[in-house]
């Protein structure tokens, strides 16, 4: 099955801070907030959301090609993905100019300071659909890179026939309500996380019912509660698959929407799809990074089998190349 995973590519910058954000913020100083945080430790790490979740989907077995800008210092990053047979040909690189950057710091509580450098997918508005070969992808992923990018993708899915799922991410801050509405037109899916979906709702002044009845499929991830899935109007909720293992949270979601997605393609019921992804992000969470994590398909249906039983392992292992 073929996926075009679209957004950035970026370098993780990610450092642990030994001891809680909350107990460092007076309150009432917010307007004047000046404060350092002081970590322990630190690590550089492959990430970004297009290659995170085209990584995890190739580690199942499907063949997904990313759509992305990347700058000069790309070449370590590119053949690490080339091993797991991610698709590269469509990355575009930009001269003189660095890939993006994404730096987080993590507390003991495991709340997340991030700050997001844009470097060369500020770049990605002049990528087209139309210079690959589309004609047999299954699904376009549109995740967050540079809002022109993100619009005009939407609009050539649409014009093209190719069924998106639309997944705004980090973006939502930066979007208007009336850009939100017109970029979903079309979409077969939309994808957020809990604080996501509550300020989509407030910028587009929709309900959750008015959405599940224009979009065929909305995934709402939840954290450790595991995530929840509106299709044909009916709600599915999926439970999570607890770890004693989890180190770092970070691309925990865009492991899941691989999962989910690797599902849905292959014919499976949301159900038995979301069940695939929640443990995908299981996967992703212990390792430290969003592609530190590792698996073969037989590892993956020992691993499901354990978390969902033999009936459920029985139905998915057959989608399996």
């Amino acid at each position: 099955m073929r996926l075009i995973a679209t957004g950035n590519i970026a370098y993780d910058y990610l450092m642990k801070f030994p001891g809680k954000f909350s107990e460092q913020i007076i309150p009432d100083q917010l307007e004047k907030l000046s404060i350092t945080f002081v970590a322990d430790e630190m690590s550089k790490r492959r990430g970004g959301n297009a290659a995170n979740i085209a990584y995890t989907f190739a580690l199942l077995g499907g063949s997904p090609l990313v759509l992305a800008a990347v700058g000069d210092d790309f070449d370590e990053y590119e053949r690490a993905l080339k091993l797991v047979k991610v698709d590269t040909s469509a990355i575009t690189r930009i001269p003189n100019v660095l890939t993006a950057a994404f730096f987080s710091t993590v507390d003991l509580a495991e709340n997340q300071l991030n700050t997001f450098y844009s470097g060369a997918s500020f770049y990605s508005a002049s990528l087209s659909l139309r210079s690959v070969n589309y004609h047999d992808v299954e699904l376009v992923i549109i995740s967050p890179t540079d809002l022109k990018a993100m619009k005009t993708l939407a609009a050539e899915s649409r014009d093209l026939g190719l069924r998106f799922v639309y997944d705004p991410g980090h973006q939502l801050a930066r979007l208007s309500g009336n850009q939100l509405l017109e970029d979903i037109q079309g979409a077969y899916g939309i994808t957020l996380n809990e604080y996501e979906a509550a300020l989509f709702f407030k910028k587009t002044n929709l309900t959750l019912e008015k959405l599940v009845n224009s979009v065929d499929l909305v995934v709402v991830t939840r954290g450790v509660q595991g995530s929840h899935i509106y299709s044909n109007g009916s709600l599915i909720e999926i439970p999570p698959v607890p770890s004693d293992e989890a180190v770092d949270p970070i691309g925990a979601g865009d492991s899941y929407r691989a999962g989910l997605f690797f599902g849905l393609l292959s014919g499976l019921s949301p159900a038995l799809a979301g069940r695939i992804g929640a443990l995908c992000g299981t996967f992703a969470v212990e390792k430290i990074g969003t592609q530190s994590h590792y698996f073969t398909q037989s590892d993956f249906l020992d691993r499901f089998r354990v978390s969902f039983g033999d009936e459920h392992t029985r139905t998915v292992s057959a989608v399996f190349i």
